[in-house]
């Protein structure tokens, strides 16, 4: 027997939102994402940085997933590269604009209805998982009626350029010799930074604090939580990005090392299952791998004067 369809929540800036209105499509960055959306499943956007918040309208996917090898998002033609490779068809079902704040009450999947913003982070939103049927036929009747008055929120932070401070202190470093704690996370701070976002350190949350955390300028909360657990508690290492995944709908990754991956992978299995299928294990090789290789195209450039 077929699984019923799912609806998902997603938020789309003003930019990509005209694209998903003229083109009658959606593009994903990851095949994990991918493979969550099904033909047939259902497509509620919310607008990022109106004013009110604001869904905007719900679609249907029609077609299969394919790997596009051309831009789709403005951002992807301004820096000539498919950054988000797949992509599908959609069939408009409403377009409108309705208020998230007036339907909060009758949103089940908002359980702490003070902080309901957390649930509109992530992608998906609502901490990776499809939304009720209820919910759904909730938002699609609001946005059959007229369109509810807003604004886009313009955004006046620029990410900014990478730290030369970082840039003097850490050397480039070889791949024999496990670096420093603070050396590996401030060289994810300068990779954040070199890919413009605002990348930032030591940031509390709550109790905790996350050694790096990215965002996008537009953003006031992490779209990305890092933790370097290299050794020592690594209950404590995950339960931070757990509560960040819990609290921001973050995407987590973890930086470790070949010895104490399977450790981390345990408590996957168990502790922390919830969020096993949504962590990233990163090797701390690679960190040196892409902060080295990012450092050499900024060299070739500045040579270049590009």
């Amino acid at each position: 027997m077929a699984e019923a369809p799912n609806t998902w929540l997603f938020g789309v800036s003003p930019e990509n939102w005209e694209v998903v209105k003229s083109a009658h499509l959606w593009a994903v960055q990851t095949e994990r994402v991918r493979d969550k959306l099904r033909k047939g499943d259902s497509l509620i956007f919310y607008l990022v940085g109106s004013q009110p918040s604001v869904f905007v309208g719900a679609y249907t996917i029609t077609g299969n997933w394919e790997q596009s090898t051309q831009p789709v998002w403005p951002d992807e033609h301004a820096e000539g590269r498919v950054k988000y490779p797949w992509k599908a068809t959609l069939e408009p079902i409403r377009v409108g604009a309705a208020t998230v704040q007036s339907l909060l009450q009758e949103l089940s999947f908002v359980d702490a209805k003070k902080n309901w913003a957390m649930y509109l982070r992530g992608s998906p939103a609502n901490f990776g998982h499809a939304i009720p049927h209820n919910d759904a036929t909730t938002i699609l009747a609001e946005l059959g009626k007229p369109p509810a008055q807003y604004e886009i929120r313009p955004s006046r932070e620029r990410a900014p350029k990478p730290s030369t401070a970082i840039k003097r202190r850490i050397r480039q470093t070889d791949l024999r010799t496990v670096p420093e704690h603070n050396d590996l996370r401030d060289m994810i701070r300068w990779i954040g930074e070199a890919r413009g976002l605002v990348s930032e350190t030591e940031v509390r949350i709550n109790d905790y604090r996350i050694d790096c955390v990215w965002r996008k300028p537009v953003r006031k909360q992490p779209d990305q939580v890092w933790e370097v657990q290299i050794k020592g508690d690594f209950f404590k290492g995950l339960a931070k990005l757990k509560h960040a995944w819990d609290l921001w709908g973050s995407e987590p990754f973890l930086v470790t090392t070949d010895e104490y991956a399977p450790e981390a992978k345990r408590l996957l299995g168990g502790t922390f299952h919830e969020m096993k299928d949504d962590i990233r294990i990163v090797h701390w090789r690679d960190v040196v791998k892409l902060y080295n290789l990012l450092r050499d195209a900024q060299t070739i450039e500045k040579d270049l004067r590009l």
